[in-house]
Parts: C-alpha cells; sequence; structure tokens
C-alpha cells in the first residue's frame, strides 16, 4: 500500500466516523422533537458546523426532517391571521387620525 493510498484510508474512515456521529445526533434531535439545524446537530455531535454544511449526505438529511407539522402549520396561520387583524385595526386607527388632522388643517385655512 502507497503513502497516498494509506492516507486516503484514513481519510475515508475518518470521514465515516464523522458522519456516523451527525447522523446519530440528528437521529436524537428528532426523537426529541429538538430543532434538526445544522447548529443543533453540531453541537449534539462535536461535530464542526463547517464539515456538516459541506456534507451532501447531511444537507439532503436536514431538508428531509424541514418539513412543518401540521400543528405548527396551523400556528402560524393562526399567528398570520391575528397580525393581519391588528395590521387593520392599526390602519383604521391611522385613517381615522389622518381624517382629523386633515379636518383640523382646512378649519385652521378656512380662519
Amino acid at each position: 500500500m502507497t503513502r497516498t493510498e494509506h492516507c486516503q484510508k484514513i481519510a475515508s474512515a475518518k470521514r465515516l466516523d464523522t458522519l456516523t456521529k451527525a447522523i446519530h445526533a440528528l437521529d436524537l434531535l428528532s426523537k426529541t422533537n429538538s430543532p434538526i439545524t445544522i447548529s443543533s446537530i453540531a453541537a449534539k455531535s462535536g461535530v464542526s458546523r463547517s464539515w456538516l454544511y459541506n456534507e451532501p449526505l447531511i444537507k439532503t438529511l436536514i431538508a428531509g426532517f424541514s418539513t412543518p407539522s401540521d400543528s405548527q402549520v396551523s400556528h402560524l396561520v393562526s399567528s398570520l391571521e391575528q397580525a393581519l387583524d391588528r395590521i387593520e385595526k392599526l390602519e383604521g386607527e391611522l385613517r381615522s387620525i389622518n381624517q382629523t388632522i386633515f379636518s383640523s388643517s382646512v378649519n385652521f385655512q378656512a380662519n
């Protein structure tokens, strides 16, 4: 075995070990319903974020977990509806204030 082949074998073994750690962390995070992100996997596995970002398999696995659940979607829809109601209320208040200012301005200029 040449020196290059030996280095390649060691690098492959190290990659496999690192990949195993990352996948184990991903599995633990999914079982505990924790957020599955590069940062959370890095923290749980001890693998660097830069290595995880550069590993296509990990990015593919994370993408598979990124689909929101029905309850998350319902919560987001509810939050957006509440925000829209608040915006509509504030727009109404702003129109009323603008009308008052306009009326005051017209009355002031008339005198």
